[in-house]
């Protein structure tokens, strides 16, 4: 198998995830850092978003969709259950997190991180404050979903490597407490992956 390529930025939650379900697979990759909209990515997923991978002449665009086909290429830990309803479950909490977390977890993220350290603009407060019951209630909801030692059950799942960079940035943010206060079985999810040799190796550097 030719070694496979992953366009986006390494800070990003989704080309983290998209890197975790490689390397939790065995599927080594370079990582080619472009930014949203880029010509050079642009160049690869006409829509312009990223993680975008690519395996020889193949290219796979949209995180769920990159980690279904590593994951039928790898030899790593399975990342979605062979049985129907576990799969079904997986996709249901991959969805739940794409729907109910992500959306008020990048509105934080976009004004106390992106926007004063990377695009030199004023943070809008009023905005992170909005956002911040909204993501509390998508965690607490994903919370009582998770089961065993892990987000779907007794193994680690595509639905683990999607919650968990979002995870990472809360204590850059200073919401680690007030978002994950009580929320033990998630916060025990986080740990496992965050101990991952592949949690350590795709760490985005900054500064």
């Amino acid at each position: 198998m030719a070694k496979a390529t992953i366009y986006g930025l390494a800070f990003s939650t989704y080309v983290r995830a998209a890197r975790l379900a490689c390397l939790e697979r065995g599927i080594e990759h370079d990582l080619v850092e472009v930014r949203p909209q880029s010509p050079e990515l642009l160049a690869v997923n006409p829509i312009g978003k990223m993680p975008v991978l690519k395996i020889g002449d193949v290219l796979i665009y949209e995180t769920l969709a990159i980690m279904d086909y590593v994951n039928s290429l790898g030899s790593g830990p399975a990342l979605f259950p062979a049985d129907p309803l576990g799969r079904a479950r997986v996709l249901q909490l991959v969805s739940m997190f794409n729907d109910s977390v992500n959306p008020h977890f990048f509105a934080i993220a976009l004004n106390r991180m992106i926007r004063p350290m990377m695009l030199n603009e004023p943070c809008d407060e009023a905005a992170v404050q909005a956002a911040i019951p909204k993501l509390r209630r998508g965690l607490e909801v994903l919370d009582k979903f998770s089961a065993g030692d892990w987000l779907a059950g007794g193994a680690m799942s595509a639905a683990d490597l999607f919650l968990a960079p979002a995870l990472f940035y809360l204590p850059m943010m200073q919401l680690d407490e007030p978002l994950m206060s009580g929320l033990d079985r998630l916060k025990a999810c986080y740990g496992r992956v965050a101990e991952r040799p592949s949690f350590a190796a795709t760490q985005p550097q900054f500064g």
